[in-house]
């Protein structure tokens, strides 16, 4: 600190020399010359003090104690003690359901001497129909700008932010989060900034985040409303002592719900390390900090950094985390997809919950109907004591000779136990069970592509599946709010270390691969300062809306796409003297590629009416040209067909005829039998579109 009050001096003392000079009157002349370097001196002093000014702050900061230590994470385990305790019946909820999902999919091997109970799968192809709605309709977020001058911005985003999903595998996670939503009701998203990623220079990391390893205040609907979450891990020592060189955890894994596996795993090796989120209110606005800790002992705390960077010019790069805490957005890096929304509570219920009763009294049923089964086929027999004959020569059918030992065999020495079939009350219970499941679950025969009789037409098939289809659609829409949040909050990261510019590979408008660089300089807070004054108004933050459509993979759908475009080509959409009415048609409608087979017709319309614009002129250029010189170019233009209807007209009206052929509404020759459908469909709409 001294060293900097020594320099700050010898600047001033600098300073005082070189204005003593300027107003020397023997140096007049280089006055200018003086006074340049006395700003110099100036601007270069005043860096200097505030490079001693944050120098100061830093040393200062570090001789403080840390903000975090074992008195705060006792409390924090206090607070992990009593969240764990509210979701306890929320676990055992969950792992029971995935112990009874896995024990039908993938059922134990069965042990020796003991029948195996029947299970049937009516559940199961439900949940699998579910999940395939939900690729069906992989969502595809689209931004858009608030402000015109955004615009460019988001334009970028839109191609950017599936580069960073396809980067981090979303579509997979997607997948797997979609079962943890259908089966448990509930699916957790991670958005984090993994600062380990490209060789050190980091990047966003979105992963899925088991939901018993997540808690949070009881008795809150919205994760962000908790005043602190934790999330647990269960971590290799050897591991964290490579990263950690100065811990050295013991084992320790604490008692809490886990989903049971096929795998057999050591626990003796591991310990649980913790990560704390908490929200503190700085300056009325909600800062998130992080406290990363195993046991007592604490790995990472955003509270504990307190160091300031500047660029070695007096400006400060970076505040501390203590200030600006881990993320600018100050929301936690999580997004719940919630099936069933319950009560106080950011989870809900899945479908196993709503199906499960009906499943296993289907299979008590279908077990009760096979063991009779089983009776009705086994043929059994009531033997005497008293019988005479070789009762094991008398159970093996494949002897055709059984022995008898003296006496007269009669019908009393054995005779045959029968069994007594299951009443019909039996099936018609079944039945209507499976049916009560299906209709539960929304899985109607439709939904799978079958029919009832009576049925057969291709639209009313059609408009059946599409009507079973509203729950899909609703269960869809709540997770196209989840990837929404996603998105928000991957563009909140890319604001915050987009610092240096990236190159992406992107899908051009032609659908060709292009490679652009983008960084964090479009989306940053921009400055901004009165007309009038110049004084600063603050910083204008760009704002963005997001919309989420469904990336179709339906082959029906890109079917009945493509149907469309060919009847739109069949009734004359794509003739740009059509293109008004066309366009007035497209807006009404609903479909994929709207906006651009609209700009399409626009410029298709706009070239028409040019060349319609030239064609007269043409015609008279042409006939000066040939009075001129006698050279022929009206005939040969008039060939060509780039005379058009009207110039078509007034050469013929010159008595002159064009060989080759008709001349169309382009202007262009073409040969014409005046019976094709579509040459009088258009000769109709032209005549229905000629302006009079």
């Amino acid at each position: 600190m001294n060293n900097n009050k020594d320099k700050q001096e010898e600047r001033f003392a600098k300073v005082a020399e070189v204005m003593d000079a300027a107003q020397n009157p023997v140096n007049a002349e280089h006055a200018d010359g003086r006074m340049q370097a006395v700003d110099a001196v100036m601007a270069q002093a005043q860096q200097t003090e505030q490079e001693s000014e944050i120098a100061d702050m830093n040393e200062q900061a570090a001789s403080m104690p840390p903000k975090i230590g074992k008195e705060q994470l006792q409390e924090a385990m206090c607070l992990f003690r009593q969240y764990k305790d509210g979701k306890k019946f929320h676990d055992l909820r969950i792992t029971e359901n995935n112990d009874w999902y896995n024990n039908r999919i993938a059922p134990a091997p069965a042990q020796k001497g003991v029948e195996r109970t029947y299970r049937s799968r009516w559940m199961f192809n439900a949940l699998n129909n579910k999940h395939a709605d939900y690729m069906d309709n992989y969502p595809e977020p689209s931004v858009f700008a608030r402000e015109a001058d955004d615009e460019y911005a988001a334009t970028m985003l839109t191609s950017i932010i599936p580069c960073v999903f396809e980067n981090n595998h979303f579509k997979r996670t997607y997948s797997k989060n979609c079962w943890n939503k259908i089966n448990f009701g509930t699916a957790v998203y991670g958005v984090v900034w993994d600062g380990t990623k490209l060789n050190g220079l980091g990047d966003i990391s979105i992963r899925k985040v088991n939901i018993l390893n997540v808690f949070w205040e009881p008795g809150i609907e919205n994760i962000q409303d908790s005043a602190n979450l934790f999330v647990t891990s269960k971590v290799d020592i050897d591991q964290l002592k490579q990263q950690y060189p100065d811990v050295d955890p013991a084992p320790a894994i604490i008692d809490m719900e886990e989903q049971r596996t096929e795998d057999t795993t050591d626990n003796s090796k591991k310990t649980t390390v913790y990560e704390w989120y908490y929200k503190r209110l700085q300056n009325g606005k909600p800062v998130l900090h992080y406290c990363k800790f195993v046991g007592d002992t604490v790995l990472y705390a955003t509270e504990n950094e307190t160091q300031i960077q500047s660029d070695g010019n007096g400006n400060i790069v970076e505040q501390s985390k203590a200030v600006t805490g881990l993320y600018d957005h100050g929301k936690y890096p999580f997004v719940f997809d919630v099936l069933f929304p319950m009560e106080d509570s950011p989870c809900g219920a899945g479908w196993i919950d709503q199906l499960k009763d009906a499943q296993e009294q289907i299979d008590v049923l279908n077990n009760a109907i096979l063991v009779n089964a089983k009776q009705s086929a086994t043929r059994r027999w009531a033997v005497s004591n008293d019988a005479k004959f070789n009762t094991q020569e008398f159970a093996d059918w494949t002897n055709p000779i059984v022995h008898v030992t003296g006496g007269q065999l009669s019908e009393a020495s054995a005779r045959e136990i029968t069994s007594t079939p299951l009443s019909g009350t039996v099936i018609t219970t079944i039945d209507r069970k499976i049916d009560e499941l299906k209709e539960t679950g929304s899985n109607r025969d439709f939904s799978n592509g079958a029919t009832s009789s009576g049925v057969t037409s291709g639209a009313a098939i059609a408009a059946l599946q599409e009507a079973g289809n509203k729950t899909s659609r609703d269960m869809i829409s709540g997770s196209y709010d989840a990837v929404e949040e996603i998105t928000a909050l991957v563009i909140e990261l890319i604001r915050q270390f987009y610092n240096a510019e990236r190159c992406f590979r992107i899908v051009g408008k032609d659908g060709k691969p292009e490679f652009v660089r983008f960084s964090n300089a479009q989306i940053a807070p921009q400055p901004q300062k009165d007309s009038l004054t110049g004084s600063p108004m603050g910083d204008r933050l760009p704002i963005f809306d997001i919309k989420i459509k469904a990336h179709k993979q339906n082959p029906f759908s890109r079917a009945a796409q493509n149907q469309d475009m060919i009847n739109f080509y069949s009734m004359g959409f794509f003739l740009p003297q059509n293109a008004d009415q066309s366009i007035a048609c497209l807006e009404m409608l609903e479909m994929e590629g709207k906006d651009r087979l609209i700009e399409k017709l626009k410029q298709n319309k706009t070239l028409y009416d040019m060349v319609q614009q030239m064609q007269p002129l043409l015609y008279e250029l042409a006939s000066e040209l040939d009075r001129l010189t006698g050279n022929g170019y009206l005939q040969r233009i008039a060939q060509l067909g780039l005379l058009g209807e009207a110039g078509n007209q007034l050469y013929m009206g010159s008595g002159q005829e064009v060989s080759g052929g008709a001349v169309n509404q382009l202007g262009e020759m073409h040969e014409d039998s005046g019976y094709s459908t579509v040459d009088k469909a258009k000769k109709s709409s032209s005549k229905s579109t000629e302006v009079k």
